[in-house]
């Protein structure tokens, strides 16, 4: 009787951390909670007032210039996280739109792109809909997240903007990638 409580015991404490190592980040990709903190602040911001440096002291991972940079702003900051064979899987991309005048210019953030991949499906699934959570998207649409391999969702966030996403989610070798496309539009 003794031996078989010590073998479930054993049964138990492996199933654990078989499950545990499951949930645990690929490396290279960034803290799932810190992700969605970042999200969240940036969703309770008005973007067109969101340039470079607010976004760079929001998102908790370093974001570099890329693309079309001059000695005041990028039209883009990237952070590559984790990429394979040139594919990203985990990577976010914030994008703005940049006028530039004869002596300043001006930048309002667009557009963000975020990959984030799991070694599991389902924990791909729950990561896509705590970050869609965290941009505000309907209870009505998280249920159905991740039910297709693309999806497009819009919704209203103030009386004047209405919020984009469009929504992948890809499987290759032993991982799975979820891609969010956000963007604001005014009305």
């Amino acid at each position: 009787m003794r031996l078989h409580k010590v073998v479930g015991a054993i049964f138990l404490f492996s199933l654990a951390a078989s499950s545990q190592s499951h949930t645990r980040s690929l490396e290279g990709c960034p803290n799932l909670p810190a992700i969605t903190m970042g999200l969240e602040k940036l969703q309770s911001n008005r973007w067109e007032d969101m340039d470079e440096a607010k976004v760079q002291a929001i998102w908790p991972t370093k974001l570099l210039g890329e693309g079309d940079c001059d000695s005041s702003s990028c039209k883009s900051l990237v952070h590559d996280g984790r990429v394979i064979e040139d594919l990203p899987e985990c990577a976010e991309i914030f994008n703005f739109d940049v006028e530039r005048g004869a002596e300043t210019s001006t930048e309002a953030l667009n557009g963000i792109i975020i990959h984030y991949s799991t070694s599991r499906k389902t924990n791909t699934i729950a990561a896509l809909k705590v970050m869609a959570k965290a941009i505000g998207v309907p209870q009505p649409d998280l249920d159905v997240i991740g039910t297709m391999s693309r999806q497009d969702f819009y919704w209203e966030i103030a009386t004047d903007e209405i919020c984009l996403l469009t929504v992948r989610v890809a499987h290759r070798d032993d991982v799975w990638t979820a891609s969010l496309w956000i963007s604001r539009r005014t009305k």
